[in-house]
């Protein structure tokens, strides 16, 4: 908004844009589903600094709704690869979430690290891949959940997130909060 307001751009414009947004697909999409549930899709690239901000996103969305994160790997990271898994343990666990589902070989540190945070260890489930995380996933989730599913491109959670739409469909017309015009 700032940069169009310094372009010259007519306020009206600008809440217009503002207003009508729709994020790219898999990237912070927030998608309201059958009984209640909210989906943070936000599947198509994660780095540390990226998890940071779709759980500030989730902190904001959340108000009294128990949270699900699907966590896969975070790829690309070289040397970095294992104490960013761990470090996202950590954070995830002082998130306040009530599900954490990890996926992939990294995944391990995510997990063990979350629970050496605090997560219960029965609250932690640990998949293969995307199918299996999408399966567990199904599992997990009630009525009235946030779920949060985060990971890079190449570990493939858009096969988990359809999985959890076969439980969930999209709710109303089929939209999700930020297609409706709505403030997500």
């Amino acid at each position: 908004a700032a940069a169009a307001m310094a372009a010259g751009a007519p306020l009206t414009a600008i809440v217009a844009g503002i207003t009508t947004f729709s994020p790219p697909p898999m990237r912070l999409e927030v998608r309201a589903l059958a009984a209640d549930v909210l989906l943070v899709d936000d599947s198509y690239n994660a780095s540390p600094a990226s998890l940071r901000a779709a759980l500030d996103a989730v902190a904001a969305l959340r108000g009294r709704r128990r949270v699900v994160v699907v966590l896969g790997e975070m790829l690309e990271l070289g040397a970095l690869r294992d104490s960013a898994h761990q470090e996202a343990g950590t954070l995830v666990a002082g998130s306040g979430v009530a599900h954490l589902i990890v996926v992939g070989d990294a995944g391990r540190y995510v997990a063990e690290a979350a629970i050496r945070a605090g997560l219960a260890a029965a609250a932690v489930d640990h998949a293969a891949d995307a199918i299996e995380a999408g399966t567990a996933l199904r599992a997990a989730v009630r009525s009235g959940d946030l779920v949060l599913v985060k990971a890079s491109r190449g570990i493939g959670l858009e096969r988990a997130v359809a999985a959890l739409l076969e439980r969930y469909p999209l709710s109303g017309a089929g939209r999700g909060a930020h297609e409706e015009g709505k403030p997500a």
